[in-house]
């Protein structure tokens, strides 16, 4: 149960770090060039 609960959350925290990046190249397409 334990190690699932964690992949859930590590998965889960993958998934918004992906739209943080998504929304700072979208607000921010500068930061990157």
């Amino acid at each position: 149960m334990n190690i699932l609960i964690s992949m859930k959350k590590e998965y889960f925290d993958l998934i918004k770090e992906g739209k943080k990046k998504y929304e700072y190249r979208f607000k921010f397409p500068q930061v990157n060039e």
